[in-house]
């Protein structure tokens, strides 16, 4: 890979600019009342800043604390005793609130998710940004919930979904879609309106790369876990790895013109995917597709 050849110089600046988002954004993760936000904000950091070096640290935030968002909101999904109906009720409520209703005061995980989509439309290209973010979060949460009625309905007993449902939904929920667009908003790029279909178009095979990556490297975990993923329904590493590779060169083909044109929008995002696959790489070496081992 081409980024092998990358100087120490390039590896500084990336390592101070995930330093300096860290710095500004440690009050801002604690406000959070989550030790899993503030533990994962150094890793989100790094990930954007490999993603968009060019980009001010004020827009980089943007991409990372959407990232520290999603780990805080799944962590408390998964410690808090919500029964069913309960858990049902949480995902619709910050649905709601990602698509624009009143944020609840009391509650800082809520909050903070408006004050987040505001500040996205606030970019140079948040008009046409903005609602698009609010839009995949809102998808997000469904696929979230979907993920955890389907680890409830088995642990009780139930039929768990087939592979193609598990995939259709659960490839919304691989978090890179919810990253990499509150980045677009602050892109240095022209006519965000015009290409702005082309990366949306390729988002999906981003996110099923990164959703079987995921599944994967975690599989052992999540087994123990009872959470269901692409391997506990059937589907083998070896087929797995072919997939992985597959969506990979299809998005990745996708966003050649664009990339090769000098797009940030499109650098970036394939920037991010390549950066999140070395990290499942990095846990489990089978993840990794053609050209990123």
């Amino acid at each position: 890979m081409a980024d092998r050849d990358l100087s120490p110089m390039c590896a500084a600046d990336t390592f101070m600019t995930a330093t300096a988002v860290v710095s500004q954004l440690k009050d801002w993760a604690a406000t959070l009342r989550d030790n899993g936000a503030r533990d994962v904000t150094l890793t989100a950091a790094f990930g954007a800043a490999v993603a968009a070096p060019w980009l001010p640290v004020e827009a980089i935030q943007l991409g990372v604390r959407a990232g520290v968002w999603l780990t805080a909101f799944d962590d408390r999904i998964d410690t808090e005793a919500y029964d069913a109906g309960s858990a049902g009720r949480a995902f619709d409520r910050y649905r709601r609130t990602a698509l624009g209703a009143e944020p609840d005061a009391a509650d800082p995980l809520n909050t903070a998710l408006a004050q987040l989509a505001v500040d996205i439309e606030r970019q140079q290209w948040g008009a046409v940004v903005g609602p698009l973010w609010r839009s995949t979060v809102a998808n997000t949460l469904i696929a979230m919930a979907a993920d955890r009625a389907y680890a409830t309905a088995v642990r009780d007993g139930g039929s768990p979904p087939g592979i193609e449902e598990y995939l259709r939904i659960g490839a919304r929920s691989s978090g890179l879609d919810f990253t990499v667009v509150p980045l677009w908003a602050a892109m240095p790029d022209a006519d965000m309106p015009c290409f702005l279909p082309v990366l949306t178009r390729a988002m999906p095979h981003a996110c099923m790369a990164l959703r079987l990556a995921n599944d994967v490297a975690g599989q052992d975990r999540e087994r123990a876990e009872g959470v269901v993923n692409a391997v506990s329904l059937g589907m083998s590493p070896p087929q797995a790895l072919a997939s992985i590779t597959h969506h990979t060169q299809q998005f990745q083909s996708a966003l050649t013109p664009l990339v090769a044109a000098g797009n940030r929008s499109a650098i970036a995002t394939v920037r991010l995917l390549q950066w999140a696959l070395r990290a499942y790489t990095t846990a489990s070496p089978s993840t990794a597709p053609e050209g990123l081992a």
